[in-house]
């Protein structure tokens, strides 16, 4: 293979990464605008301004692209939670993602419940979990401890703040709710050794 081969198929493939992402960012916002029971791939191909077939050779059927959108969710939830800086400044920004977002997060959840492991349906878990037994270190049970924050995590981000803003707060705004819940956890955090990241 020659270099100009090489450098074809590099443009090529990140084409192909650029239209998918675009393509899976749409179908997410059409969930969000309450047209997710509609959605299909000829429809995100009309909504997307594309041509049908290059929708479906993303795509090739809509379970498929369902499957890219819960994974989407998990890998953008992996990468706020597990990002660079200040844990509670993650914390509000993924408090803040879940709540600008609740149709394609709560189709994450329930493949989160059904998966039959965390770690398949959240590639961040592993990292997390790291991250926690460090935190607990020198503790008794610290590794299966680690794993218990972990879920406490998940679930103080994609459940909390909605019920929170439904039941408590229904006229607070989603920014004001994240920030609200950010320093929760860190407060939380201090008192537990949980780690800062």
């Amino acid at each position: 293979m020659n270099a100009l081969t090489s450098l074809a198929d590099q443009r090529r493939n990140k084409n192909f990464e650029h239209t998918h992402r675009q393509l899976i960012e749409r179908a997410v916002e059409l969930m969000g605008e309450g047209r997710g029971e509609m959605l299909s791939v000829a429809m995100l191909a009309r909504e997307a301004g594309m041509n049908r077939s290059t929708v479906y050779y993303h795509f090739e059927s809509r379970e498929a692209l369902m499957l890219e959108v819960r994974q989407w969710v998990g890998r953008r939830l992996g990468d706020i939670l597990l990002g660079h800086g200040d844990a509670e400044k993650r914390v509000e920004q993924a408090v803040l993602f879940v709540l600008e977002h609740p149709v394609v997060v709560d189709l994450w959840g329930v493949e989160l419940a059904r998966s039959g492991g965390v770690d398949r349906s959240f590639p961040g878990w592993d990292p997390l979990v790291k991250q926690l037994e460090g935190g607990l270190r020198g503790m008794d049970g610290a590794q299966e401890d680690a794993a218990l924050w972990g879920i406490v995590v998940l679930s103080i981000t994609l459940a909390a703040p909605r019920l929170y803003h439904a039941a408590v707060r229904p006229e607070e705004d989603a920014s004001r709710i994240a920030r609200r819940f950010a320093r929760a956890y860190g407060r939380l955090r201090g008192g537990l050794r949980l780690p800062r990241a």
